[in-house]
């Protein structure tokens, strides 16, 4: 798992400038889901399909998906991204 605070104003600026509601959002290598989840606190109308191969960091996206309350919007995996 990857996490980059440094990043988050550059996930603040994705969700800003390119994600509006009724969009799809297909994070593919989630990690934890900093990006995923964040867009769809943000975005009440954005659909999130949340993807990692790290079994332990999709346990942890889920748990922050449940944290956030944005389970209905986000579809966590455990897959290959190809």
């Amino acid at each position: 798992m990857y996490w980059c605070s440094k990043l988050s104003s550059e996930r603040n600026r994705l969700i800003a400038e390119f994600l509006k509601d009724g969009h799809v959002l297909c994070d593919m290598f989630c990690g934890v889901g900093p990006l995923a989840v964040k867009a769809a606190v943000k975005r009440p109308n954005l659909r999130v399909l949340a993807n990692d191969l790290n079994p332990d960091g999709v346990e942890f996206l889920k748990k922050n998906i449940k944290l956030n309350k944005v389970d209905a919007r986000v579809l966590p995996f455990n897959m290959d991204a190809r």
